[in-house]
């Protein structure tokens, strides 16, 4: 026994170890196998490819080196500028480099950016090479930031310069989903006195500017910005719309910027254009702002004193009943349940004075277990507290009383 027990363990350590030694020369083969097809590939590719370009730094493409102020030849820039964004490595702080090609690339103008933030160049010579191309910058994704900037950190002389290179394009530029940033930076940072241009271009296409998604931006900054007399014709072109504006979406931040800035008699000719079918404008998204504008100007702004009469007679014309409210309501009641006009039954509830605060105390408990199942109503009785304060028994003589 003992013998063949050992002589059968001898033989399956050998088949065992057999089996061991295959397998590594399998595995060992497939390897080899791996590497020889890598490096199959490896070949074709290298037999393919061109060969390099010397251009001094690596670079997406071949591009030429800018001579005199930065501008490459056009021949050479024709051959070589791809139908996409070409991405290079922008030149170093100090590098000479062509400023306005660097500008217009994701990299190059984040450069350009840093070297006017930290003082690499002086401004004054990124702003010399910017001449002759503000206008293409100004379209640009990344110029504009850079255009922006130099108008930021430019001296004045420098800035008007080149923002006269935007005359005869400004409702081009207003209209623009990257000009549009420059040309409010531009009304930003002008001085006064160098705004006609501008305003002269836009006063022309007043009301379109206006309710434009971008051209609103730059009739708000002007609004900031610019003298009455500069606006004179603006402003009056943008008047005789309020009521279509006051509706639309952009046009009514338009007459709240001119209800913040404006003088009395812009004020006035406003509210006056709210005064017409105040329920409809009450429970409408874009015109309900305008309303509500109105009535915090005409009672807590600089000209409230001015403005008394316009106050109550916002107050008044939400106190009273119009032809599209329900029988019997007025329109204070019909809008306070309304998601939009609920916001500005909270606004005259605030801005009411005297014995207005009875009449909308009276007419509000009125109609008091309705505004209790609504979230809007709710809002209503809130402001009805803090105003008026919460003692229940007080709201219920009131409406006794009626």
């Amino acid at each position: 026994g003992l013998e063949a027990c050992d002589s059968a363990a001898s033989a399956l350590q050998r088949q065992v170890s057999l089996a061991l030694s295959m397998q590594h020369a399998m595995v060992l083969q497939a390897m080899a196998a791996q590497a020889m097809a890598v490096q199959s590939i490896a070949m074709q590719a290298r037999a393919r490819a061109p060969e390099p370009v010397d251009v001094g730094r690596p670079c997406a493409v071949p591009r030429p080196r800018p001579t005199g102020m930065g501008k490459a030849s056009s021949t050479t820039a024709a051959a070589t500028s791809p139908p996409k964004l070409v991405e290079c490595p922008a030149a170093g702080f100090g590098e000479s480099a062509d400023v306005v090609g660097r500008a217009m690339t994701v990299a190059g103008h984040t450069e350009v950016l840093r070297e006017l933030s930290f003082g690499a160049q002086p401004v004054a010579a990124i702003a010399a090479e910017l001449e002759g191309s503000v206008l293409r910058l100004t379209k640009d994704r990344y110029g504009c930031r850079v255009v922006q900037r130099i108008f930021e950190l430019a001296e004045r002389d420098a800035v008007v310069k080149l923002a006269m290179e935007l005359q005869g394009c400004i409702m081009d530029c207003a209209q623009h989903m990257h000009g549009n940033f420059v040309l409010q930076k531009a009304v930003e940072k002008l001085p006064q006195s160098s705004l006609d241009f501008i305003v002269q271009e836009i006063e022309g296409h007043a009301v379109h500017a206006a309710s434009h998604v971008y051209g609103c931006r730059a009739v708000q900054r002007l609004i900031e910005h610019a003298s009455p007399n500069q606006l004179r014709t603006l402003v009056s072109r943008i008047l005789r719309s309020a009521g279509d504006l006051a509706r639309d979406t952009f046009g009514n931040n338009v007459l709240r910027q001119l209800l913040e800035h404006g003088g009395v008699a812009e004020k006035r000719q406003v509210v006056q254009a709210m005064l017409v079918d105040v329920a409809d404008l009450a429970r409408d998204k874009c015109s309900s702002l305008v309303f509500e504008k109105c009535l915090q100007v005409a009672t807590f702004g600089e000209h409230a004193m001015e403005l008394e009469k316009e106050r109550a007679a916002l107050v008044r014309a939400a106190l009273e009943c119009e032809p599209n409210c329900r029988a019997g309501r007025s329109v204070l009641q019909e809008i306070s349940l309304d998601k939009f006009g609920n916001y500005i039954a909270q606004r005259v509830i605030e801005c009411s004075r005297g014995s207005e605060r009875q009449i909308v105390r009276k007419q509000l408990m009125m109609i008091q277990p309705e505004l209790r199942t609504s979230t809007t109503g709710r809002h209503i009785l809130s402001m009805l507290r803090k105003t008026f304060g919460s003692g229940r028994q007080e709201l219920s003589c009131v409406i006794g009383g009626a």
